[in-house]
C-alpha cells in the first residue's frame, strides 16, 4: 500500500484540500469530515463514533448521498479494513453541480467594501 498515507490527528494542511486531492478517505464519522468528503465528491470509508448522538443521522446522509462503505470497527482497528480499499476507490467519484460558495461569499463581501457593487 505505498499509495496510503496516514496523517497524524492534527495535520498541518487543510482538511478540505486533503479530501479534494484524495481518491478516497477513510475516517470517522463527524460533521466536518462529512461536510468535506461530500463536497470533495470522493468515497468514504466510515466509522460510526457510538458515543456522537449525531452518528446515526449523518449515517444515514451518508449512505444516501456519498459513495461509502460502513467500516466494522473491530476490522478497522485490526487493518482489515484494506479488505474494502480496492471497492472504495472503484467507487466513481460525485461532481456537484452547485455554486462554490466560498466564491459568492467572496464576491459578496468585495462588493460589500465597494459600496453595494458586485463584483
Amino acid at each position: 500500500m505505498d499509495n496510503v498515507i496516514l496523517l497524524p490527528g492534527q495535520p498541518e494542511y487543510s482538511h478540505p484540500d486533503l479530501a479534494s486531492a484524495a481518491d478516497a478517505v477513510i475516517g470517522k464519522v463527524g460533521y466536518s469530515t462529512v461536510a468535506e468528503v461530500f463536497q470533495a465528491g470522493v468515497a468514504f470509508g466510515y466509522l460510526i463514533r457510538k458515543d456522537f448522538r449525531e452518528s446515526a443521522v449523518l449515517a444515514d446522509f451518508i449512505d444516501r448521498n456519498i459513495p461509502s462503505i460502513r467500516l466494522d470497527p473491530d476490522a478497522f482497528f485490526s487493518g482489515g479494513w484494506q479488505e474494502d480499499l480496492s471497492k472504495l476507490l472503484s467507487m466513481p467519484r460525485r461532481k456537484r453541480d452547485r455554486p462554490n460558495g466560498a466564491l459568492q461569499a467572496a464576491r459578496h463581501i468585495i462588493g460589500q467594501m465597494n459600496g453595494g457593487r458586485l463584483v
